[in-house]
């Protein structure tokens, strides 16, 4: 079959639009989820073009707002076909920083597709890039927000600024660090993997629980502690999530452990590798409001997933 020149049957395949641009959105919040204005934002990219030039700062609704002009790319070209397809991708990296708070970054990844198909039997597959903003929740934190108590110990914020900058699976749990009239360091922590499955056993989860994120939290507060803070003993609440087996679809349930043990005793925990028995011996654990003898052998480090 032919056709006129310059003359596009009614069934051809629609050209994609001239230009498209993509706008985000990062909505920027504070720990209680209230909008968070004046958080600067770096941004660069690794595909695409960024077209905002003004300042990226949030604003009194906590939105920072930017531009960009994705990457195309063309699958189809070459191809003897009438259809038509562009793919327009962009991946951002950025910094979110405030006076007084913890720079978070992040990247944002984005595919928009242009499709439209030549065979009229396809109409319906037709499709465009979305017209709608791209948003992104993002949380920014201060090291005051984990420190207990109205009134601010500067020593304990910064502690919690090195423990955030160098945890790897664990993070801190809000409002829950606290020195005690005793000289007790008290620190909440949350196990970022998943204990899986439920059977492990208390016990396990315990000793997996003390080798990697109690001991590693320890690590990095006597690393740089500098001795301004100087406990006498100290007390982890480590809150970690189980898989039931038997309820694959359910979420999984989180456990509060509680580890207390003296400063005599973190050093032993501290200096002990995983060629060694764990030094067990002076720690005090509790799970469920139960207590947990730990006072066997340790089960060998990585029996969590």
């Amino acid at each position: 079959m032919t056709f006129l020149a310059g003359v596009i049957p009614a069934w051809a395949a629609q050209p994609p639009p001239i230009e498209y641009i993509r706008n985000i959105e990062i909505h920027v919040t504070d720990l209680s989820g209230n909008p968070l204005a004046g958080v600067r934002a770096q941004v660069t990219s690794a595909w695409g073009l960024i077209l905002t030039e003004s300042s990226l700062e949030s604003d009194r609704r906590g939105v920072i707002s930017l531009k960009v002009k994705p990457v195309i790319e063309q699958p189809e070209a070459g191809a003897h076909v009438r259809d038509r397809l562009l793919l327009y991708r962009l991946k951002v990296a950025y910094r979110l920083s405030k006076s007084g708070c913890l720079d978070k970054t992040g990247e944002i990844k984005d595919e928009q597709e242009f499709a439209s198909f030549g065979d009229p039997l396809y109409d319906g597959l037709d499709r465009s890039p979305s017209p709608e903003p791209l948003i992104v929740q993002e949380t920014v934190v201060s090291g005051r927000d984990f420190v207990a108590g109205p009134v601010k110990d500067e020593n304990l914020v910064r502690l919690v600024e090195t423990i955030l900058a160098d945890a790897l699976d664990f993070t801190l749990k809000p409002g829950s660090l606290a020195v005690t009239s005793t000289g007790v360091l008290k620190i909440g922590l949350i196990y970022n993997l998943l204990f899986d499955p439920y059977e492990l056993g208390l016990k396990a989860a315990a000793s997996a629980l003390m080798t990697h994120a109690v001991r590693d939290c320890l690590v990095i507060i006597n690393r740089d502690m500098d001795r301004r803070v100087r406990p006498r003993g100290y007390e982890f609440s480590a809150e970690a999530r189980f898989q039931d087996p038997d309820s694959p679809f359910s979420l999984p349930a989180p456990q509060d452990f509680i580890f207390k043990f003296t400063d005599e005793a973190a050093r032993r925990i501290m200096a002990w590798s995983e060629d060694q028995p764990f030094p067990a011996a002076g720690i005090e654990a509790e799970a469920e409001g139960r207590p947990l003898d730990l006072s066997e052998a340790f089960l060998p480090a990585g029996r969590a997933n």
